[in-house]
Parts: structure tokens; sequence; C-alpha cells
């Protein structure tokens, strides 16, 4: 039987879900946490023909154990002619490499986790955060909120539980999404941070809508920074009566405001935003005091001022819930790795933003401690990405910096530093560029000059790949060079 025939006749390829796959031959192509998660949704729930887990490698890893059943191979031992259907990983652009070529060639369904989530359950009782930063917080400070004032939210994506576990679960308990379909909405809440990666495949929208910020970034998967930009708002296209929160704020979102459907601007006097150590409504109002909360430079209470956002077009009157609000605001705590306190060092403040992996990110960083001395460690990975924001931000700086560049960004990002810094007559003992060879090195050198009352930073601006296999790893390493553990 041609399956792959029935299963185009049977659906569109970009609507599938899982029960379409079931009896056909599929591979799963990439072998990361989400091709894991991936596989065992699959065998749970599909029972397909045949499971492939494809790589680009030459050498495909060994399975794991509890995939034991399922073959990894390279992409070029597999006979496409005989798939059915692709189910890719986030990192697998859809425009270029292998997986561009044999989809046209044999005109194969290509899908994803997410797309399989939404196209499961039609985006209902879900709010999705995407933007170029800022989702992580964003997110959990959603799902926090939404807690605090009585409605049940599950943290899922790339921050909280991987969508496909949670996805995994519900098919398990088909009840509740039988209730999420017939308008019961006996589930609450699903808070899903969402990639451009994963943005890109979806052709469900969401019920509400978070857009933090667009900045270039990810062009290699991309190609350009206009599709970048199209494929983080596709989240937003297909839905009659969404709800987006926008964070007018950022520049290149304010472009895009006429062109969201249900946009509900953020971030400056049109609705919520931050002044001082406040939150404030549209009409300059205060709706909430943000003075004593852990959420450290402004970038961070315009977070809040989306989460809040969000939950409002979720139904929550933030007005009759303000205290309770007020509390869990409170007692939030940051993120790992993003402009987190590890602790102090002989009176040096010792801030963890290994996150950090683009140059609007440390400039915010920056912004976050004012006037005091700062140590900041940038460089990574070169993705090409201009860093003349960053330049221009130390440039304007009042107090004493060190900036600690390091290896493979840091080689280029060091030299722009130092002519926009002669550019504009800064004193060159205020602020103090060095390239170092060794990421260690440099973090010691910081350690070194940073003085009592300053910041000793890690925030570089740029991936981690490289030496450390995450921007997860990059953070533990720094803490452990300064004497400090995981918190």
């Amino acid at each position: 039987m041609n399956y792959r025939r029935r299963l185009v006749n049977a659906v569109p390829s970009d609507s599938l879900k899982v029960a379409d796959l079931a009896d056909h031959r599929i591979v799963i192509w990439g072998y990361g946490t989400e091709g894991k998660a991936a596989a065992r949704l699959l065998l749970e729930h599909a029972t397909p023909v045949e499971l492939t887990i494809v790589v680009d490698a030459e050498q495909p890893p060994a399975a794991d154990l509890d995939l034991a059943d399922i073959e990894v191979r390279s992409a070029r031992d597999v006979d496409f002619g005989l798939v059915d259907a692709i189910v890719k990983s986030p990192g697998v652009s859809p425009y270029h490499g292998q997986l561009a070529v044999v989809a046209a060639r044999y005109s194969i369904p290509v899908t994803g986790g997410t797309a399989l989530w939404f196209a499961e359950t039609n985006g209902d009782r879900t709010i999705a955060v995407t933007g170029s930063k800022g989702k992580s917080t964003t997110s959990t400070l959603i799902a926090h909120l939404l807690s605090s004032v009585g409605h049940p939210a599950t943290l899922a994506g790339n921050v909280g539980r991987p969508l496909l576990d949670v996805l995994d679960e519900d098919l398990r308990d088909l009840r509740d999404l039988r209730d999420l379909h017939s308008g019961q909405q006996t589930v609450g809440w699903y808070v899903v941070e969402t990639s451009s990666f994963q943005t890109a495949e979806v052709r469900n929208s969401p019920e509400i809508g978070v857009l933090t910020a667009l900045f270039p970034e990810h062009l290699d998967w991309h190609e350009s920074v206009d599709r970048y930009y199209a494929d983080k708002c596709n989240l937003f296209s297909h839905r009659d009566g969404i709800r987006v929160a926008v964070n007018a704020d950022n520049a290149n979102v304010a472009d895009r405001l006429g062109a969201i459907s249900g946009a509900r601007p953020y971030g400056t006097d049109s609705g919520l935003h931050a002044l001082a150590s406040a939150i404030c409504c549209g009409d300059g109002t205060v709706l909430l005091d943000t003075a004593g909360s852990a959420l450290r430079g402004r970038h961070n209470v315009i977070n809040l001022c989306g989460a809040l956002t969000a939950i409002e077009a979720a139904g929550v009157d933030l007005a009759a819930n303000i205290d309770a609000l007020n509390e869990a605001v409170q007692a939030f705590r940051p993120l790992s790795h993003r402009l987190e306190p590890v602790g102090e060092l002989s009176g040096r403040l010792v801030i963890d933003d290994s996150l950090s992996t683009a140059p609007e990110a440390a400039v915010a960083a920056l912004a976050a401690f004012g006037d005091r001395p700062i140590g900041i460690i940038v460089g990574g990975h070169d993705r090409g990405l201009d860093y003349t924001s960053l330049a221009q931000a130390l440039a304007a700086r009042t107090a004493p910096t060190w900036v600690c560049g390091v290896p493979m960004s840091g080689e280029r990002i060091v030299p722009l530093i130092e002519r926009v810094l002669r550019d504009r007559g800064v004193d060159p003992t205020l602020v103090q560029v060095r390239a170092f060879d060794d990421f260690d090195d440099a973090v010691g050198h910081a350690a070194n000059v940073v003085p009592d009352g300053g910041v000793i930073l890690l925030s570089p601006a740029a991936p981690s790949f490289g030496r450390f296999a995450n921007y997860a790893e990059r953070g533990r390493h720094f803490r452990e060079l300064l004497g400090f553990g995981m918190l």
C-alpha cells in the first residue's frame, strides 16, 4: 500500500496529529531531547510501522537503552522513498541542509513537536510566549502569577516541562482533551515558551500570545532577518480572536503592531509600563510596586508588564487580585543563568547571565546595575552578529568598566569596542578592554580588577558552543571559578 499517499490525502501535512502517523513509516530527524521525546510519544500513541531516528552526522550515536528497538542512522543510510512522514527536531532547519533536500525531493510531509501540540489541542487554553529575549522569564512569570490567583497553570516548552511529555500525558487522559475541545475548559492553562525554530512550524495559534522582543538572531537557521521575524510572528497568524501581548517598547515589535491581530501593547504608556520602581497603567495610575523584588533591570520589569497583560487577557482581574499579585512578584526569583545573583566575593556582586546570547541582552545586563563598577565577560560562538549596540552602551558608561573578551567572538568584539571608544573620546582608563585566549583567564582578571561594591558579570552576548556544551555548563563553570556552586 502507498502509505504516504494515504497520509497526504487524509490530512494536510501541516495539520498532522499523532494518530495520523499510526501505521506509517516515520523518521524522527534529530537525536536531542525533543527527538527522544518524540520517539517515546510515537511508540506509545501512534504504533508506527517503522520508526527510525536520523541524524546529520556521518557516525550516528548508539541508541539509548530506552530506545533500544529504534535504529539511529545517518541520513545517507535511509531510503527516503519508503518514508511516509518526518518529525523534525527544532534545531533542524527546513530551509537548507539535508532535511530540506530530502523533503523536497520525495515530497515527504514534515512536522515537529510544537506543531503536533498545536494540531492536537488547537492551541486552546494555551498561552504561548516567543521573542528574541525574555521568553523564559515572561513564561515563568505568567505561570507563577496565574497560580497565585487560583488558576492552574502548566509551564512547558523550552522552560518547564518538555512539551511532548505534556502531550504524552494528556493523550493518556483523553477526557481532558475532550473537555478542552468541547469548551468545558477543565484543564487550566498551558504556558508554553516557544523558540523561532518552533514558531516557524505551527499552523495553529494559541488563545493568547506574547511577543517579548525582536532583534536579529539565528540567521544561520532562518537565512534572513525578515524570515526570522516572520517565523516568530507566524505563531499569531492562525486564529480568529487571538489576544497578543506585544512589547511596544521594542522598536522592531512596535513596527509590526499593525500586522498582529489582537495586539495588546505593553512597555509604553499605551498599556502597562515600567516607571521607576512601579508598574503603571495606560492612564498613569500605579498598579503594582516592584521595589524590593528580585527582578533586576528595566527589561525584567517590562517582562512583568507582559506577563500581567497576558493574564489579564486570560480573564484575570488585575485590580481585584492586586494583593495576591504583589505577594507573587515579591516571592519570584530569577531563573538560573538569567541575571542570577550568585553571591558576593570580597564585596563584589557576582552575576551569572550566561543565557545572554545576543548583544541586546548584554546591553540590558549593563543597564541593570547602573553606575556600579563592572567587569563583564563577553564572547563565545560567533554567529556574525552586529555588536555595535554593545560597544555604544559601553562607551556611555560613567563608572569604571573592564571588558574581558573571550574566544571566539571576543576576537571580533574587542576591536569594535576599542574603535567605538576611541571615536567617542572615552577615557581609556574608564573603560578598559582586553582580549583573552582563555575563558578562565578572563574571569580571573575580572575578579582581580573589580573593586569593592562592583559587579563581576558574565553576560557573554554570544552562544556557548565550542568549549561549553550549552549556556548552563558555561554558567556553572563561571561560578566554580569564583568559588561558588549552584544555588
